[in-house]
């Protein structure tokens, strides 16, 4: 560049409909996060990150037989219902369907995959010590299932509990190779290394 364009007309953006939720057998609660995206040059009001929920969307979960509407829960700030609600069944097809009064609609449709999940190879540990703080770092892979149209969620980290109180605390370390979130196109039975 020459010189420094400061006077630049930007089209307007609209904002746009984050629906996010993971159904699995093994869940004991139904969890929907319902936001919205925030237009782009917008600027973000002091050191909040978090982009805007959205509480008053019909949110309607289907197994094909049997709908139901997932209501809002303000704290935990997501449409939940107990899995008793709708259970979900391996094999099983569910579809999602999320409308806000403002005229925002997005729907989703997944079956529920049957059978077990790979077997986790560690392949190394490794201890750290950084300056008298030890940690440990694991390697680890997986061989994907025969067949197309599988997909992971696979997750790092500690977690912490208190037997006497029954409840615990998942914190997600995440990775320095892999990803959360895989499928297994054009990598059928290949190995994922994390």
């Amino acid at each position: 560049c020459d010189s420094m364009i400061s006077d630049v007309e930007v089209p307007d953006s609209d904002p746009k409909l984050v629906v996010t939720g993971f159904l699995s057998p093994a869940d004991d609660t139904i969890t929907i996060v319902v936001r919205k995206t925030r237009p782009l040059y917008e600027p973000t009001p002091g050191f909040d990150n978090s982009f805007p929920p959205v509480n008053n969307a019909t949110v309607t979960l289907s197994d094909g037989l049997n709908s139901i509407n997932l209501p809002y829960n303000l704290t935990s700030g997501a449409y939940q219902v107990p899995a008793t609600a709708m259970p979900v069944i391996e094999n099983n097809a569910y579809s999602l369907s999320v409308t806000t009064p403002d005229g925002y609609h997005a729907t989703s449709s997944c079956r529920i995959p049957g059978g077990t999940s790979p077997q986790v190879e560690i392949t190394a540990i490794d201890t750290l010590n950084d300056y008298g703080m030890v940690s440990r770092k694991v390697s680890f892979r997986f061989r994907d299932l025969p067949g197309d149209g599988q997909y992971y969620s696979v997750a790092a980290g500690t977690l912490y509990g208190d037997e006497n109180y029954f409840n615990s605390y998942f914190y997600e370390t995440g990775f320095e190779r892999g990803e959360p979130f895989v499928s297994d196109k054009n990598k059928d039975e290949e190995y994922f290394i994390y």
